[in-house]
This record gives structure tokens, sequence and C-alpha cells, in this order.
């Protein structure tokens, strides 16, 4: 069931499962997202199967930034959590496609 590509993905699923949403409003939200990501591709020109190829690579190479930053928080300041760091935020702010569907969520 969990084929998210990242641990906050994992995190925010096992979330979802464990806290159900009992407002409609939310629900239906929630709801509506799911319908346009489960449509056909053709009913979203904006987002094509190549996108969505490239944005489950690029989150393949997330790292886990809330971990990284607690790590960092508690003194550990090794070079590699900031190259770490650096490279996950590089991701985010170099792929439009990916930051264009992360602010429509």
């Amino acid at each position: 069931m969990d084929t998210t590509k990242t641990a906050g993905g994992a995190r925010l699923l096992r979330h979802l499962l464990a806290n159900p949403i009992n407002d409609s409003k939310q629900l239906a939200t929630r709801l509506d997202h799911i319908s346009y990501y489960a449509s056909d591709e053709m009913l979203r020109p904006q987002m094509t199967a190549i996108d969505t190829h490239k944005i489950h690579a690029a989150l393949h190479a997330v790292s886990d930034i809330p971990k990284v930053m607690a790590l960092i928080l508690y003194k550990k300041l090794m070079p590699a959590l900031f190259i770490r760091l650096r490279a996950t935020l590089r991701i985010f702010f170099e792929n439009t496609s990916l930051l264009r569907e992360l602010t429509r969520l």
C-alpha cells in the first residue's frame, strides 16, 4: 500500500490512515485532489506523463528534511548533512513542474 517516494510521504500516509477526516469539507477537498490525479492524463494538459516521471525521479532523490534539520539542530554539524539539505532544496527550487504541483496541493 505504501508506494511513497519519500520519508515525508510515508509519514503523511501513516498520519492520514491513523487520523481519518471527520469534516465533510476537508474530505471533499481531498477527494477532489485524488480525482485530479486519478483522472485521465488527457484531461489535465498542464501535467504530462513525462512530467509525472520527472517528479517521481526528483522525489526519489529528496532527503528527509525534518530528519536532517533535527540532526543539525542537535549540534551534529557534519558537512554531509548540509550537502544533503542543499541538494534537496535545489531539487525543489530548480524543478518548476515539481514546485508547481506542490504549490497546487
